[in-house]
C-alpha cells in the first residue's frame, strides 16, 4: 500500500459529519490490490462529491508516477451523486494552466463529465472504484454478459509473476549496471567461465518486452543464476565463486531479507518457467498474451499462466490464449481490469478475474486450429501479419460469449 492512504483515513477521523476532504493523489488506489481497506473505509464513512481523473495529463513539472486524480469527499451517510470528470489529454498543444482551468470549469471538449450514484462507483468484492470512459447502461450490460456464469481464469489456471533476484546488477551513485550479480550478460558469462562449460544453474533470462501478442522472443543475451536457499553449490563452484565476490554487496543491500546471499529473493517454483504456458507483461497498451512451450525464465514484471492441478476442468492453454488476445477481453480489461493511465495492468488480480467461457469440444478444437495458424506464422516470421486470423478469433469469441451485433458494435467502439 502507499503511505498516502493514511491521509484519507486520518482525514475522515478528524472531520466532523458533513465535513469535506479534498486530496490530490495518484489514481492507483482505485483498483490497487493493497487499496481494499481504504476503499472499504471510504464506502463505509464517506461519499464522493467529485472525482477528477487526469489520466495521462501531467500536472507537475517533475514528479514520478503521474496519473493524478483529485478526490473530493464528504463525511456523510447521504447518498449523493458523484460528478466524474475524466480527462483524455496528453500534454500536447494547449498551455497547461489554461487547459486545467477549462477541464475544471466544464468547458473542455475532450473531457467527459458524468454523474453517477455512489453504489455504481464500486465493483466486485474488492470494491474497485470504476472510473471508466463512456459509462452507460448498454456498456454495463455487455460487461455483465461477459461475466455472468463464466468462471474467472484464476479458477482454471495458476497465475503467478516471475522471479525476483533482489539484486540484478551492482549500482552506485554515478554508474548504473556496473556488473552483473544474479543477472548476467553473455559477455559477463564468457568472462566468468573463461572457456569452461556454463553450469546448468545459469538460465536464459527474458524481459517483458520479449512478449508479443500470441508469441514470445526465444533469443536473448541475458542470463539469470537460478538459485534458492537449498541450492547445493558444490555442483556449481564457478557460479558460487562469482556470487561470493559480491557477498558483502548483496548482504548490505538485502539486509532485511533473511535468506542466504547466494539465493534469489523470490525464485518461484521452477515449473512456472517450464513447458506449456501463457505469459504477459505487467503493463501493456493492449491485451498482450504470448504462448511458450519451452524453458522461459523472466522477472517479476512478467506474469505466467500455467496449468493447475486443482482445477476441476482442464482447458487447453491455446484456447485460453485465443480468448485473452481477443477484442472482447481488451474491452473487459479496459473497463473492469486495472489501468495506469491508458496502459492495461496485466497483473495477477485483473488477469485472474477475466471471465472464461467454458467450451464444447468442437468449439475448443476450432479455436485452437486458428491459434495454431497464428503461432506457426509468428514462428516463421515474428512480424508476420496475422490480422485476418485474429479477426477470425474475435468473431469466434463474440459467438462464444453470445454477443449480438449491437453488443459487438459497443465492444468495437462503433456504437
Amino acid at each position: 500500500m502507499d503511505y498516502f492512504y493514511y491521509f484519507f483515513h486520518i482525514g475522515l477521523n478528524i472531520l466532523n459529519n458533513q465535513g469535506i476532504l479534498s486530496l490530490i493523489t495518484t489514481n492507483y488506489f482505485t483498483t490497487a490490490h493493497g487499496g481494499y481497506k481504504l476503499r472499504s473505509d471510504l464506502k463505509r464513512r464517506a461519499k464522493f462529491l467529485r472525482i477528477v481523473n487526469f489520466n495521462e495529463l501531467k500536472l507537475f513539472e517533475s514528479a514520478l508516477g503521474q496519473h493524478n486524480m483529485i478526490s473530493i469527499i464528504k463525511k456523510s451517510a447521504e447518498d449523493e451523486l458523484c460528478m466524474l470528470i475524466i480527462s483524455n489529454h496528453n500534454n500536447a498543444g494547449q498551455k497547461r494552466n489554461e487547459l486545467l482551468e477549462n477541464i475544471l470549469n466544464g468547458k473542455d471538449g475532450k473531457t467527459e463529465y458524468l454523474k453517477t450514484n455512489q453504489n455504481e462507483l464500486y465493483d466486485s468484492k474488492q470494491l474497485y472504484i470504476r472510473i471508466s470512459h463512456n459509462i452507460n447502461l448498454s456498456l454495463q450490460n455487455v460487461l455483465n454478459k461477459i461475466k455472468n456464469n463464466n468462471p474467472p481464469l484464476g479458477t482454471l489456471k495458476n497465475v503467478n509473476n516471475g522471479l525476483r533476484s533482489g539484486i540484478d546488477r551492482t549500482k552506485n551513485n554515478t554508474n548504473y549496471n556496473v556488473r552483473g550479480v544474479f543477472v548476467l550478460h553473455l559477455d559477463e558469462i564468457k568472462e566468468i567461465y573463461k572457456g569452461s562449460k556454463k553450469e546448468s544453474i545459469i538460465k536464459k533470462y527474458y524481459k517483458n518486452s520479449d512478449i508479443k501478442k500470441y508469441s514470445v522472443c526465444n533469443s536473448t543475451d541475458n542470463y539469470i543464476i537460478y538459485s534458492n536457499p537449498l541450492t547445493d553449490f558444490k555442483k556449481y563452484p564457478i557460479t558460487f565463486n562469482h556470487l561470493k565476490r559480491h557477498k558483502d554487496y548483496i548482504e548490505n543491500k538485502r539486509w532485511e531479507e533473511p535468506i542466504p546471499f547466494y539465493s534469489l529473493v523470490r525464485p518461484r517454483n521452477e515449473e512456472i518457467f517450464m513447458g506449456d504456458k501463457i505469459v504477459c507483461p505487467q503493463r501493456s497498451k493492449i491485451n498482450t498474451f504470448g504462448y511458450n512451450n519451452s524453458e522461459w525464465f523472466a522477472g517479476s514484471d512478467c506474469f505466467f499462466i500455467t496449468n493447475s492441478s486443482k482445477a476441476k476442468i482442464q482447458i487447453s492453454n491455446k484456447y485460453i490464449l485465443g480468448i485473452l488476445n481477443s477484442k472482447l477481453i481488451y474491452f473487459w480489461l479496459f473497463h473492469r481490469g486495472k489501468r495506469k493511465g491508458d496502459m492495461l495492468e496485466l497483473i495477477a488480480t485483473p488477469v485472474s478475474e477475466i471471465p472464461i467461457k467454458l467450451p464444447t469440444d468442437d468449439v475448443e478444437t476450432s479455436l485452437i486450429k486458428v491459434v495454431d495458424q497464428i503461432l506457426a506464422a509468428k514462428q516463421k516470421d515474428p512480424n508476420a501479419d496475422t490480422s485476418a486470423l485474429e479477426k477470425q478469433i474475435d468473431e469466434m469469441v463474440y459467438a462464444l460469449y453470445g454477443l449480438t451485433p449491437e453488443e459487438i458494435a459497443i465492444v468495437e467502439g462503433k456504437k
